[in-house]
């Protein structure tokens, strides 16, 4: 296992609108101990393949490494923006307004 990042890169589909007005992103992964696999390092902001802490499969294709397929997600899903980040101070109203969000 290589402690060196790697970048890894997501072919984006643009929607009827043309967005995300890419079509490709890239995120930075570490090797795992199994060839071919990569931990993601870091948050992408358009793919909804894969997210940070997911153990991803990628292929070299004309020097880069392109995702192929989510191997497992990782240990703890990512915390949404909408749930409470503390048990301090307003914690009641926190877990309220939680309670009453729109369904995603």
């Amino acid at each position: 296992m290589s402690d060196e990042n790697v970048k890894l890169f997501f072919t984006l589909v643009p929607d009827e609108e043309g967005y995300p007005p890419f079509s490709v992103e890239s995120v930075w992964g570490k090797l795992t101990a199994v060839a071919g696999q990569y931990v993601i390092e870091n948050i992408p902001f358009f793919t909804r393949e894969a997210t940070l802490g997911d153990v991803v499969h990628a292929v070299r294709i004309n020097d880069r490494l392109e995702f192929r397929e989510r191997h497992r997600a990782q240990a703890r899903p990512p915390r949404r923006a909408t749930e409470p980040r503390s048990l301090g101070r307003g914690h009641g109203v926190t877990t309220s307004l939680y309670a009453l969000r729109a369904p995603l």
